[in-house]
């Protein structure tokens, strides 16, 4: 038996032990919830590897955190719907446009939200369905639900095992800023007390916590999305409050972009608002292709 046999099998096998390890690192959050019960969840591909969680807001658009799509390529980027399986195909589309905020920073993080627009609409039935976003923020007296694949991946992107990768639901309770920033001392010193903004929203796990597959995932409040999963700060089970974008702050640079060209029954005109050009260029493009073929 070769050298090289020796250590490679060595290296394999401390490989399996540390993903073991891994895994009990991440323990199951929550409780399993049928897509049904979550019709507005999305999965978010990156060159076919699960990448974030989102929500569909509207025909054509998918909401979720700038973070999961600052950099990004639209030609690398899939969304999925319709089930509850990271690594089962669903609906699936192209993606054709990504709108961050303008006002997004990495460091600190803020403005944390972003959109995705698909090339045709997904076909909406009981797993899929458009959840529709606060116009107030969430009052700290109500319980919410995080619903995500959080516990499908751990800190270095590895899938593992078959449980782990179903969709979860979370119970949540949103806190008080200033509690907030006390239970995140290093957060605090780190980035100043500002860190934790009015345009977000605290929220600590009451049977889980926000994992790092959360991100982009909705916080939904009475079957009305709330928040946006933005901040992790721990791993799994450590029972830290987490950070979500506010939705209600930024409803109307939400509406903007994503509101449809209306016509005027009395003009019999377009009206165009700012991301209408984004239909506007699917019509074209459309057009184009149609005259090539």
């Amino acid at each position: 038996m070769s050298k090289f046999f020796v250590i490679t099998t060595i290296l394999i096998m401390l490989k399996i032990l540390q993903a073991s390890e891994n895994t009990t690192q991440l323990p199951m959050q929550g409780k399993l919830i049928g897509i049904q019960k979550a019709p507005y969840v999305a999965a978010i591909y990156e060159l076919e590897f699960y990448k974030c969680t989102g929500s569909y807001i509207s025909n054509l658009w998918v909401l979720t955190s700038g973070y999961c799509i600052v950099g990004k390529l639209v030609r690398d980027l899939t969304v999925v719907m319709g089930t509850n399986e990271v690594n089962r195909i669903g609906d699936k589309k192209d993606v054709v446009m990504l709108v961050l905020h303008p006002n997004y920073t990495a460091v600190p993080l803020q403005n944390d939200v972003g959109l995705i627009g698909v090339a045709s609409p997904f076909s909406t039935g009981s797993a899929i369905r458009p959840i529709t976003i606060s116009d107030k923020t969430v009052s700290i007296t109500e319980f919410c639900s995080l619903i995500g694949w959080g516990s499908a991946i751990n800190f270095t992107h590895q899938l593992f095992g078959n449980e782990s990768i179903l969709l979860r639901q979370v119970r949540m309770k949103p806190i008080k800023q200033e509690t907030c920033r006390g239970m995140l001392p290093n957060v605090t010193a780190r980035y100043g007390k500002e860190f934790i903004s009015d345009s977000v929203i605290c929220a600590r796990g009451e049977d889980g916590d926000a994992c790092l597959g959360d991100v982009g995932a909705p916080l939904v409040c009475d079957q009305v999305q709330v928040g946006i999963t933005s901040m992790v700060f721990e791993e799994c089970g450590k029972r830290k409050p987490s950070v979500y974008t506010d939705v209600a702050k930024y409803r109307q640079w939400i509406s903007g972009k994503t509101m449809p060209i209306m016509i005027s029954p009395k003009l019999g005109s377009y009206s165009l608002h700012s991301s209408s050009w984004f239909v506007i260029f699917r019509m074209c493009v459309l057009v184009i292709l149609s005259v090539m073929l």
